[in-house]
């Protein structure tokens, strides 16, 4: 179905695909269709749920550069304003945890921050500021004077 379509229109089918099979825990058939999207083509909300599924399969597999690669995306860092709450909210929690795994506690922190400040729950907003705090933890003084 999605293979005859023009490229714009053919993405966003194959990310949807994407989706279902990421919601029925076939990782790897959603991988497989998220690889054949031209992301250079696609708008910066539909960048947004093909970057975040695929940062989240990466993620799950401990494939953190590759996590990486896709959550530092030139075109939706300068474009996060165009995203939905959920996707903002995902974005800044997928990176917090990214740059934790990686060492760059300052960058998680920065991270942490702003998804603090797009919650409404407590107990979440909780929870963000206790990882700050691990974060701050592994920290150098001389790296925050």
């Amino acid at each position: 179905m999605a293979a005859g379509k023009q490229s714009p229109e053919r993405d966003s089918h194959l990310i949807r695909a994407a989706d279902l099979f990421a919601g029925e825990k076939r990782y790897a058939r959603a991988e497989e269709a998220l690889k054949q999207v031209n992301a250079s083509l696609i708008d910066t909300p539909l960048l947004a749920r093909y970057t975040l599924l695929y940062a989240t399969i990466a993620l799950q597999d401990e494939r953190y550069y590759l996590a990486r690669s896709l959550l530092n995306n030139e075109q939706l860092a300068l474009n996060v304003g165009e995203m939905g709450a959920g996707q903002k909210r995902t974005w800044h929690q997928q990176r917090g945890e990214l740059y934790a795994l990686l060492g760059d506690h300052l960058l998680s922190v920065q991270e942490y921050s702003q998804l603090s400040a797009l919650l409404d729950d407590g107990t979440q907003i909780a929870a963000v500021h206790d990882k700050i705090w691990r974060a701050l933890g592994q920290v150098s003084e001389q790296m925050l004077g």
